[in-house]
């Protein structure tokens, strides 16, 4: 549990992080990632995990490494 809560936690620091970089808000990235802007919410929030399908369109659409979304 306490990994799941920490792994939570640090892709939410990586979305924020990616939403400041790219200069966009929730609702832009929502639309990029083609997901509601409620599931963009909770990911930046750290109140859930991606989906790999969301994992994936991040990667493709940022050029975001895998392993940068848990450090």
């Amino acid at each position: 549990m306490i990994t799941k809560n920490l792994d939570r936690l640090l892709f939410a620091k990586r979305m924020r992080a990616i939403l400041k970089e790219q200069n966009l808000t929730q609702a832009e990235l929502s639309q990029i990632l083609n997901i509601r802007q409620s599931q963009v919410s909770n990911l930046a929030s750290g109140k859930s995990l991606p989906s790999y399908i969301t994992l994936y369109k991040i990667h493709n659409e940022f050029g975001v490494e895998y392993s940068e979304f848990f450090e």
